[in-house]
C-alpha cells in the first residue's frame, strides 16, 4: 500500500474542538472531520499522481448513524476513523472497511456519535 497526501485546499475540517486526549490535536493535513448531518467531498492524490474525489455522508438513522463513502478512484481506499460524543467529551476509535474503486461503502455504529475524525487515506490496487 502506499500513502497519499490530502491538499488542505480540498478538505472542509468543519470542527476545530477537542474532546479527548485521542482527539486533542489541531486538525492536521490528512484529516477530514465531519459533523452529524454533514457531507464533504475531498480530493485526494491517487497513486499515480491524479486527483481522486471521494465523498462522505455522515448522518442518523433510525437505530444509530451511519457514514456513506463513494470512493470515485480507481483505487482500493483505506482509512480509519474516530467517533467523538460532544455530550460526553468522549472519542473512541472504530475500524472501518475498504471501499473498493469506483463502488459505495456504508459504515454503521449505535447512536450517540455526532463527529466523526476520518484519517489516514491509503490507495492500493491498479
Amino acid at each position: 500500500m502506499r500513502s497519499i497526501g490530502v491538499s488542505l485546499a480540498h478538505l472542509c475540517l468543519g470542527l476545530a474542538l477537542c474532546f479527548s486526549p485521542l482527539a486533542c490535536k489541531a486538525a492536521s493535513a490528512g484529516e477530514v472531520r465531519i459533523k452529524l448531518g454533514q457531507s464533504r467531498t475531498v480530493a485526494l492524490t491517487d497513486p499515480n499522481g491524479q486527483k481522486a474525489r471521494i465523498h462522505f455522508r455522515f448522518s442518523r438513522m433510525s437505530n444509530g448513524i451511519m457514514l456513506e463513502v463513494k470512493n470515485l478512484s480507481n483505487f482500493m481506499l483505506t482509512y480509519d476513523a474516530t467517533i467523538c460524543l460532544t455530550k460526553r467529551k468522549h472519542c473512541e476509535t472504530t475500524s472501518t472497511i475498504p471501499v473498493q474503486a469506483k463502488l459505495m461503502s456504508f459504515e454503521a455504529w449505535p447512536p450517540g456519535g455526532d463527529v466523526l475524525i476520518l484519517s489516514g487515506f491509503t490507495f492500493s490496487g491498479p
